[in-house]
């Protein structure tokens, strides 16, 4: 991710899918990045859009252990750590009326939110 970020221009566009669920290391296959590990995954990137193939089953703490999901997500390069608190609410109270654009404006809450909650933990520690 750090090359990539490296290598992208400025306001540049990166699509990015990677197991999303409760973290996890599933020893010798694959990371399931959580509300842990994503945010770590998207530092310099803001989450623009997710694009979700699922039903409409959440993305949240009800999700097993080892369960995920792939979904697309559509990532800007930006020159900060993580995007403003403004930014990320603005996703965080995104409402569509269309069910399957609303099922991945939740998605794409829950990615911000876990970035939103990372950023104010950070800052909190300092």
């Amino acid at each position: 991710m750090k090359v990539a970020h490296e290598t992208l221009k400025d306001d540049g566009i990166l699509l990015l899918g990677v197991p999303l669920g409760k973290d996890a290391l599933c020893w010798n296959a694959h990371r399931i990045y959580g509300k842990i590990r994503l945010p770590l995954l998207l530092k310099g990137w803001r989450c623009i859009e997710v694009f979700d193939i699922y039903d409409n089953s959440p993305f949240d703490e009800s999700i097993k252990l080892g369960d995920h999901r792939q979904s697309l997500m559509i990532l800007q390069k930006i020159n900060d750590d993580y995007p403003s608190d403004e930014a990320l609410n603005e996703t965080i109270n995104r409402v569509s009326s269309d069910p399957k654009e609303a099922h991945n404006n939740l998605i794409a809450a829950q990615i911000n939110r876990f970035m939103l909650d990372y950023k104010n933990f950070q800052a909190s520690n300092k």
